[in-house]
């Protein structure tokens, strides 16, 4: 996906009106145009949207467009890859295994057999999802091959880039952990999210509210080898997932999935919020102290600042400082905070509930989008943000930061020790 030159992506784009208008529009709203500059062209669009963002968008906006004019069977298709990559993305913010925006494509594209094959082939393909609940073994005994297997070939023949190919393939225990087992945790990330989407988003309701949450970290459970803790993160991941569906679909004006489907999908990631329907917790156990999670999150990014900003008591918008450590952080007032609505980075962060990486924040392009605290002269030069989802939206904020400009990359593993870190300060900031 890497391999995809700007200037291919962009004319891929100006080729289309329909999905030019849509980037076009994106490129114009709040979320990714704070200061509300005027948006004329394809490579403007890409410079604000930025260019790994915008290869998801455009996948999606493809997808979906394909969607308009197709029957049932491709439609449903179009929701499933649509939500396996949103699944994926919220995923890929828990686990750091690569770009949230590469695992949305990664997890798309997988199901580009069923798209082809729901399409040329509506009645053979509307049988092989009859034949019982592993629909690629459907597919097989239909067509002679899965629909992952068919996708690949045909991907094959269009020479897309390697790390799509290799994630197409099935997931399957034993899995050894090893230091280059990043592309079998990949394929373990985009199998779970297409199983996932695909029990979202089918007919049969899992029963009882109360099943939801077990069902969901039944279906995690295997899974867990190459990703610790998925079943207690699952439910936060479908939330999450939701709430990017629903932002897809309202502010684009995407209509053509399937209403129902889109329902029951919506359906599910609200019950996961319901505190009275899960043995699935809502957020990583808190198994550190407050000192002993901030010394593990400095030790691990080699970080010079931390600091944690934790939702009011009172439930509102506001997120009030309320620990940290290091020589920035010493400089801070008492009392200082983020509104979930403001026009920059931290703001932005609360409201998609997307991890934000500032690599270079002197750089002049970053103007307007800092807080005044993290624009003085001695702000850090690089820093993180990282939202904690809890059931009604995020419960905190973490600030990591380093003194100059650098390369961020989240060390691997990294999301139990951030979870409890910021579950820990959040229920301190409450009582």
């Amino acid at each position: 996906v890497s391999d995809v030159d700007v200037s291919v992506l962009a004319d891929v784009i100006q080729k289309d009106p329909v999905i030019l208008a849509k980037v076009l529009a994106t490129a114009q709203t709040l979320g990714f145009n704070a200061t509300g500059a005027q948006v004329g062209s394809v490579a403007q669009a890409i410079h604000i949207i930025g260019y790994a963002r915008l290869r998801s968008l455009t996948l999606s906006y493809l997808i979906a467009q394909g969607a308009e004019r197709a029957g049932e069977e491709q439609r449903g298709a179009a929701a499933l890859a649509v939500c396996s990559g949103f699944i994926a993305q919220a995923a890929a913010h828990q686990y750091y295994i690569c770009d949230p925006e590469e695992a949305f494509i990664f997890a798309c594209l997988r199901h580009f057999g069923r798209l082809v094959l729901a399409g040329i082939m509506p009645l053979e393909y509307r049988r092989a999802m009859s034949l019982g609940p592993e629909t690629e073994a459907g597919c097989r005994q239909v067509f002679g091959l899965t629909a992952l297997d068919f996708g690949r070939e045909l991907l094959a023949e269009e020479n897309v880039p390697p790390p799509v190919l290799q994630t197409m393939r099935r997931w399957g225990q034993p899995y050894q952990p090893a230091e280059e087992d990043v592309p079998d945790r990949l394929v373990a990330l985009c199998d779970f999210s297409g199983r996932l989407a695909e029990t979202c988003l089918s007919e049969p309701a899992f029963g009882a509210e109360a099943a939801v949450a077990d069902a969901i970290a039944g279906i995690a459970g295997p899974y867990e080898p190459a990703l610790p803790d998925l079943s207690a993160l699952a439910g936060p991941i479908v939330s999450q997932a939701g709430v990017q569906l629903r932002r897809f679909l309202l502010d684009r004006g995407i209509t053509s999935l399937p209403p129902a489907m889109v329902r029951r999908f919506y359906r599910r990631a609200e019950e996961t919020k319901r505190p009275g329907a899960s043995a699935l917790a809502q957020e990583m156990p808190v198994v550190l102290g407050r000192d002993e999670a901030i010394a593990r999150v400095l030790e691990s990014f080699e970080a010079r600042d931390v600091a944690v900003f934790a939702r009011a008591p009172d439930g509102s918008e506001t997120f009030v400082l309320a620990g940290g450590s290091g020589p920035f952080y010493r400089t801070l007032f008492p009392g200082l905070t983020v509104q979930a609505g403001e026009r920059t980075v931290a703001g932005l962060c609360l409201r998609r509930c997307e991890n934000i990486l500032i690599h270079d924040a002197r750089d002049p392009k970053m103007a307007g989008h800092l807080p005044e605290w993290l624009a003085r002269v001695n702000a850090p030069g690089a820093f993180a943000l990282f939202p904690a989802l809890g059931p009604s939206g995020p419960r905190a904020l973490l600030l990591v930061a380093w003194s100059k400009p650098r390369r961020i990359a989240p060390p691997p593993g990294f999301a139990p020790t951030l979870s409890a870190l910021l579950t820990c300060m959040a229920e301190r900031s409450a009582a």
